[in-house]
């Protein structure tokens, strides 16, 4: 199928609209990264002590399934490929022991963080960005009237509101 010039040409006049994370970078520089994180950082900790408040039982239960799984397909395709009837018994036993023993504790800080850091870099991406869209301004004009402007130098230009040229009348 041939392609009509006009479609190209359409094609290579499109221009990407830059994301929100770039236009904040050009307009505020590092204010803008230094808001992101922080709020990165408050809401992995809402994540993770939501987690730890709510969920403690499914993520062990999921824990529990991801080890089991990791733990026969070890067994089935590791070194050893001559299963007999003894070894995957051994295996079921060793399962159930384990089983047993983790029933009543809690899952591991490492289940927990990588958990909250999925949820936190996945479902959360929009509301962060959001948030940091909105936040940035207001951070700006407080680092103005504190007087710290000096120690971003992309900022100055910010201070001051965008002001016509007027011409005077003699």
């Amino acid at each position: 199928m041939a392609s009509s010039p006009s479609i190209i040409d359409a094609a290579k006049a499109e221009t990407k609209k830059p994301s929100k994370m770039k236009t904040l970078t050009k307009k505020y520089g590092a204010v803008g990264i230094i808001v992101y994180v922080a709020i990165g950082c408050i809401d992995l900790g809402i994540t993770l002590g939501v987690i730890q408040l709510v969920g403690l039982d499914k993520v062990k239960a999921l824990e529990r399934a991801v080890l089991d799984t990791l733990f026969r397909a070890k067994d089935k395709f590791g070194s050893n490929t001559n299963a007999t009837a003894s070894n995957e018994t051994a295996l079921d036993s060793m399962v159930e022991k384990r089983k047993e023993k983790d029933d009543n504790s809690t899952p591991s800080f490492a289940s927990i963080f990588i958990l909250a850091y999925g949820i936190h870099k996945t479902l959360l991406l929009p509301v962060r960005l959001g948030i940091t869209a909105a936040i940035t301004p207001a951070v700006v004009r407080k680092i103005h009237q504190l007087g710290w402007a000096r120690y971003f130098p992309g900022l100055k230009n910010l201070s001051k509101p965008h002001q016509t040229p007027t011409s005077t009348i003699k």
